[in-house]
């Protein structure tokens, strides 16, 4: 799983390159939205620590304390 986010990251941050405030449009929740570049990336990371918690909580709920990706 780490390496997968890893690479998904890192085609991220080749498609941005250098210009993290160009503006990008895309299709959110609630319609069409425009939005500079650097906010997308800050949400896919929030995404990715959301259900990191989620899946460390279902572990510990099974008795399983370790860290399985870091």
């Amino acid at each position: 799983i780490v390496r997968l986010i890893e690479e998904s990251g890192q085609e991220l941050l080749d498609a941005v390159g250098n210009d993290v405030t160009r503006q990008v449009s895309y299709q959110g929740p609630s319609g069409a939205a425009t939005r500079p570049i650097y906010q997308i990336l800050i949400a896919a990371g929030k995404h990715i620590f959301y259900h990191d918690a989620q899946l460390n909580f279902m572990q510990q709920m099974t008795g399983d304390m370790g860290v399985h990706w870091s």
